[in-house]
């Protein structure tokens, strides 16, 4: 899975989901540079392990950016 925003922005998160062995890993990225990557065994772990460094010194907190 990908998510993007509507409005083309630098930023955007890959989610992986491993079929083998049933874990997941997120990784952020800045255009084609991986910035931050986290995994864990649920979604919702992966989740919380991803959004613990915050955010980038550029990168917008505001939704409608």
């Amino acid at each position: 899975m990908r998510y993007y925003r509507r409005i083309r922005r630098a930023f955007w998160v890959e989610v992986m989901i491993s079929t083998i062995d049933e874990s997941i890993e997120a990784r952020k990225y800045r255009g084609k540079a991986l910035v931050s990557a986290a995994g864990g065994s649920d979604f919702r772990t992966t989740m919380i392990h991803a959004t613990m460094t915050g955010l980038e010194e550029d990168e917008p907190a505001d939704q409608n950016c």
